[in-house]
């Protein structure tokens, strides 16, 4: 009896790990397809972004862009709507840090300019282009322009 029963518990042990291990597998399964989902998407949107960027350079240019028969530009900035919708449906945020202190994590510094504001120092004074941010993870960092502070004498 006492030998069957320590059986039993053996064998309901080994069953209980052999099934949490199946649940444990499964979720591991599940967090590495949705890596795998994620990673595919980045790659996607990373050749979208370079698309948004030559939009925001012909608006740049008010006075070119202005000149622009009106209808032409509306179908122009329906097109560009539509991508910014399609960065949106996939968690996509577009990262325009003016403002900010400058951080290695999200910005790439491409030029530093002089200032006498101490209080603009190691600040982003200018974005040159966008970043961009998906899931919670930078997929392109931000070039700007920083402010150094310079005492003058």
């Amino acid at each position: 009896m006492k030998v069957c029963a320590r059986e039993r518990s053996e064998y309901l042990d080994g069953w209980q790990r052999a099934n949490a291990d199946i649940v444990n597998a499964r979720k591991n399964f599940d967090t590495e397809r949705l890596k795998i989902q994620n990673y595919a998407s980045e790659e996607a949107i990373l050749e979208i972004i370079p698309v948004v960027d030559t939009f925001e350079i012909a608006f740049a240019n008010k006075q070119s862009w202005e000149a622009v028969d009106t209808n032409w530009r509306l179908g122009v900035e329906y097109i560009y709507n539509q991508l910014m919708k399609i960065l949106q449906n996939h968690n996509v945020i577009q990262l325009n840090p003016v403002g900010e202190i400058f951080n290695p994590s999200f910005h790439t510094a491409i030029e530093t300019i002089s200032t006498d504001d101490k209080d603009a120092d190691q600040h982003v004074v200018e974005v040159v282009m966008r970043g961009y941010k998906m899931h919670d993870k930078i997929i392109r960092p931000a070039q700007v322009k920083t402010a150094q502070y310079e005492k003058n004498n």
